[in-house]
């Protein structure tokens, strides 16, 4: 679809009343921009297509909510959003590096198994 073609408002109000297809016109007209919008904020290409989706997820479930406008206004507001909420939880639970934890010697104590095995649970029951 070209620009020409590309018309925002009409796709809006269609995909407003159910048209999925045009929703689907819509994402794919600003899926690029969205993702390097995201892929700015995140700078992880995984959680910027991550990002993406949900916000759109989010877009489509919120279009009775969108009062007019740019719609490209709002879907990259969404988007930015989204990144956002990533950015926050990953705050709250960091990631920990296996790299960093072979490196360190403290591996070993991560991957034990203090769950006894079930010979040796047998064996025990045996014996005792």
């Amino acid at each position: 679809m070209c620009a020409a073609e590309f018309n925002e408002e009409a796709l809006v109000q269609q995909a407003k009343a159910g048209d999925l297809r045009a929703f689907n016109q819509l994402v794919y007209h600003y899926q690029s921009l969205a993702y390097n919008v995201a892929y700015r904020i995140l700078s992880d290409s995984d959680a910027a297509a991550d990002a993406t989706q949900d916000a759109f997820l989010s877009a489509y479930k919120a279009l009775d909510s969108f009062r007019g406008g740019s719609f490209k206004a709002w879907i990259l507001r969404i988007v930015t959003n989204a990144c956002y909420d990533e950015l926050r939880r990953r705050k709250r639970r960091p990631a920990t590096s296996l790299d960093a934890l072979l490196v360190g010697g403290g591996a070993h104590e991560v991957f034990v198994d203090h769950v006894e095995n079930p010979e040796s649970f047998a064996l025990r029951q045996d014996l005792g």
